[in-house]
Order: structure tokens, then sequence, then C-alpha cells
């Protein structure tokens, strides 16, 4: 049963650690500070956290509406 489970976390690491961030649809809603659109642009803390956190992995986005 340890081997089945461990066997089981190797398979989906791997499956974890081939995708692109940039192959990742990001979805959002508008809730205010974190979420909002300004000007046809998306704003807020989670964006900008999105933002940094992608940059930082080395694959950064650019968010689009």
């Amino acid at each position: 049963m340890k081997s089945l489970i461990v066997a089981s976390l190797l398979v989906f690491s791997t499956t974890t650690l081939a995708a692109n961030l940039s192959d990742l649809d990001y979805i959002t809603e508008v809730y205010p500070p974190f979420n909002y659109e300004e000007r046809g642009e998306l704003k807020g803390i989670a964006v900008d956290f999105l933002e940094a956190a992608t940059k930082a992995a080395g694959e950064p986005i650019s968010v689009i509406k």
C-alpha cells in the first residue's frame, strides 16, 4: 500500500512539474481591492501578486482581459 502511494505521488508530481505557467488559464472575479477592472485593464492586489509570482518563477505572464 505504501509503495502504491509513493508511486502515485511520483507520477502526479512529474506531471505538475512539466506544466508551463503560460499554458494555464487564470480566472478571476470582480472583488476590489483584490481584483477589479480599471479602464479596460485588470488591476488589484491579487493581479499584482500573480504577475510577481510568475516573474519569480521565471515565466512572467501578462494579464489580459
